[in-house]
């Protein structure tokens, strides 16, 4: 029960920093524009009526990122490539024999709970 009402005030009420103090709901919705205007208007009607509050400058609401990320992608680099690296365990080891000298062991396709041993003890020739 505090799980559904803290979520549901954290999505949709509290206001994040990282994203111009704007409700994450509001940002996943495509309202955060409209939000930033309504916002941005209502600054200007308190400067306009009280400038002397306003020391520096008149006020402004924080900007909107051009882009929101829970895990921004990352660019592809060559050390993606190569063994160990992909979810395929028969790409691995063909990259094994491919790129590793003679008599090496190739990396382990899985390793077995109950022995210990990797499924594959094999040496490339």
């Amino acid at each position: 029960a505090f799980c559904q009402r803290f979520f549901a005030w954290y999505n949709s009420e509290h206001r994040h920093a990282g994203i111009g103090l704007m409700p994450p709901a509001a940002v996943h919705e495509g309202r955060a524009a409209l939000r930033w205007t309504a916002r941005h208007q209502v600054l200007r009607t308190v400067y306009a009526a009280h400038p002397d509050r306003f020391v520096n400058k008149p006020p402004q609401p924080p900007l909107l990122p051009q882009a929101v990320w829970s895990n921004p992608p990352t660019k592809e680099s060559t050390a993606q490539n190569g063994v160990g690296t992909t979810i395929a365990p028969g790409v691995d080891r063909q990259v094994a024999r491919d790129s590793v000298g003679i008599g090496v062991v190739a990396e382990p396709v899985g390793v077995s709970p109950h022995t210990g041993m990797t499924s594959t003890d094999e040496v490339l020739h």
